[in-house]
């Protein structure tokens, strides 16, 4: 469903995590005129170091997932 969903909005690439204490999931995705080097993904984020390939500059992005059920807060 999620890489659907990307397809749906053209980006080509993407890392897809299963999150803990939800139903839901935690997705990244790029289109390829973007080069993407994963630093480290965990069930509560997806650390990356991106390059923009036109032009050559770069970045990090981190996406952070916090677990709406308080019990599992404290992993995240």
């Amino acid at each position: 469903m999620i890489e659907r969903n990307r397809c749906r909005c053209d980006f080509n690439e993407g890392i897809d995590v299963d999150t803990k204490g939800s139903r839901g999931r935690l997705s990244l995705g790029w289109k390829n005129d973007f080069s993407v080097n994963t630093r480290e993904v965990h069930s509560h984020f997806i650390d990356v170091d991106i390059t923009d390939d036109a032009n050559g500059k770069k970045w990090r992005l981190t996406r952070f997932y916090g677990a709406p059920n308080e019990r599992f807060r404290r992993e995240s």
